[in-house]
């Protein structure tokens, strides 16, 4: 039945062997290059570093244009067609499962992030067509970032599925637009490449590992290292130059104009032109804020500013275990509005250690700033789930795979502090989500922390601690010019239990300090590296990684330029 389904939406996808036949005939008649068509070679160009080359090449069966434009458009076009399809896949399911409340409840998430990749995919379409190949350097890093979301937002659906069958059922019915989307993010990344083959040479930044930085990320003179992406306005924002003037003012002693952050988020209704909108500030008077707060994809340019960080709390003791709660309903405070600022307040989860996964900040969004804040919790306290992120002198607690996520995240300057969680536990400070591999824009980089234990766990020699676990099979972290207490086991890194990701993950570790430090007894696991050499340190840092750009000199964070 789903097979029937899905056929009869997309069939453009499934019918092998029909799109550019041609190929196939000329090798056949003696497969000399020269003999295949320019159609037939555009198309194999375009195709030849996707993980799906057959649906690639079936995308493209009606395809008459040899310009790598077009034809990358109209891959593009075929992959929304195909999420169209598995959003009307999941309603079905939804009107199908729908007197059953936990199951009601992931498909409504799943239309949900179906939802989101639908208005990314049509994102980037918009700016893809809009740039000729001169001018998409400048916007290169948010296209890829945009199909990176795509991604991402399949993943998480997929993600909130316990129910073995209703899970099965959703990969097959989505596994067609999981297939485009995933070729999409494949020529996207390898952009450069397929431009050359076209003789047409471009120097846009597409795989880390294989460009250095070539641009900036900070402007001269600016003293606390935001990315480039961080506007003027925004870093004097959060550096406190000038004064600021909210937008709303939030007091539980009614001083404000709302006594709840939810109310103040609820008059908030930004204009439809995503270009024109302007920054939302929020003022969050001192007080304990007993909330979840969720600021909504079309809620752009939130910041949210406290009087400290212990003074304006944000609260809630949500969590799974026990409850009909999934991993993404728990958070205290859940952003999915792009451009997402927040400063000078804590966010915390009290749900224990007993409460399983339990989220302070859900962040699902692309170019969020958080500074000078704490967050608080014990397991998934921190969840950067999509996008680019920034966090900077923070205070970041929790004990199983509290730092996670399928975001490309930097954290600096912070101090993380593992927890005592229950007896029999180990903890785990980080477990990123990358289930793609180099041509995501995923992984979590840790630099200039100190990473301590707190004083009960410091009292308990038994309980083992490590610096991550892979949640996925190509899970990415750095930890680098860390201090790292001694509390972390020798190993470092331990497996994710009934996984073979030691091989596929990339773990890198680099001029860390600190009696745990040492890498001679790490494990030794084909995924994971000691990086030695700082040009190569240097790609795993905030400019390359959340924008492509290069530091500045005079940076504050302790690493060779």
């Amino acid at each position: 039945m789903i097979g029937k389904v899905v056929v009869s939406g997309i069939s453009i996808l499934l019918v092998v062997g029909i799109a550019i036949g041609v190929i196939a005939a000329v090798h056949n008649k003696g497969g000399k290059e020269e003999n295949l068509t320019a159609q037939a070679k555009a198309v194999r160009a375009i195709c030849e570093p996707t993980t799906y080359k057959d649906v690639c090449t079936n995308s493209l069966q009606n395809a008459t244009s040899t310009e790598p434009k077009e034809l990358i458009k109209t891959i593009a076009m075929v992959t929304k067609q195909a999420l169209i399809q598995a959003h009307k896949f999941t309603e079905d399911e939804l009107v199908k499962n729908h007197a059953e409340d936990v199951k009601k409840k992931e498909l409504e998430y799943c239309k949900k992030m179906l939802n989101f990749s639908l208005e990314d995919i049509q994102e980037f379409v918009d700016e893809f067509d809009s740039s000729d190949f001169k001018n998409l350097s400048d916007k290169f890093d948010d296209i890829w970032q945009l199909m990176t979301n795509v991604w991402v937002y399949q993943e998480s659906c997929l993600e909130e599925i316990m129910e073995e069958d209703l899970k099965k059922s959703i990969e097959d019915g989505t596994s067609d637009a999981k297939k485009m989307t995933s070729n999409t993010l494949d020529i996207v990344a390898d952009l450069n490449k397929i431009l050359s083959s076209f003789g047409l040479n471009f120097n846009l930044t597409t795989n880390l590992s294989d460009h250095p930085p070539s641009r900036r990320l900070l402007d001269v003179g600016e003293p606390n290292e935001f990315p480039r992406w961080v506007s003027a306005g925004d870093r004097r924002l959060l550096a406190g130059r000038g004064g600021i003037r909210p937008d709303a003012v939030v007091a539980q002693d009614g001083s404000g104009q709302f006594r709840t952050i939810k109310a103040a988020l609820a008059a908030y209704n930004p204009p439809k032109n995503v270009k024109t909108r302007k920054r939302y500030i929020v003022y969050i008077k001192a007080g304990v804020y007993r909330e979840s707060v969720t600021i909504e994809k079309n809620q752009y340019n939130v910041f949210f500013y406290g009087d400290g960080a212990g003074k304006t709390i944000v609260t809630n003791n949500k969590h799974v275990f026990g409850t009909n709660l999934r991993t993404s309903e728990t958070g205290t405070v859940t952003v999915y509005g792009r451009g997402f600022l927040a400063k000078h307040m804590s966010f915390e989860n009290t749900a224990g250690p007993s409460g399983h996964q339990a989220v302070a900040l859900l962040i699902q969004a692309d170019l969020a700033v958080v500074y000078d804040c704490r967050i608080d919790g014990y397991q998934d306290t921190l969840y950067y789930n999509s996008g680019r992120q920034f966090f900077r002198n923070c205070i970041i607690s929790g004990t199983v795979d509290f730092i996670f996520g399928m975001g490309a995240a930097v954290i600096q300057n912070s101090l993380i502090i593992v927890r005592r969680g229950n007896d029999g536990q180990k903890n785990t400070v980080t477990a990123d989500g990358n289930s793609k591999g180099k041509n995501a824009h995923i992984g979590l980089i840790i630099q200039n922390c100190k990473i301590v234990p707190e004083l009960r766990l410091a009292r308990d020699a038994k309980m083992k601690s490590y610096l991550g676990r892979p949640w996925k099979q190509y899970a990415t972290t750095i930890v680098r010019e860390t201090e790292l207490g001694g509390f972390i086991d020798p190993e470092g890194w331990m497996p994710w239990q009934g996984s073979s990701y030691e091989n596929t993950c990339f773990y890198a570790e680099y001029n860390n300090r600190g009696p745990a430090a040492r890498t001679n007894l790490r494990v030794r696991w084909k995924g994971f590296k000691v990086i030695t050499n700082p040009v190569e340190a240097r790609l795993y840092s905030v400019g390359p990684w959340i924008q492509g750009y290069r530091w500045l000199r005079g940076t504050r964070v302790p690493f060779n330029l």
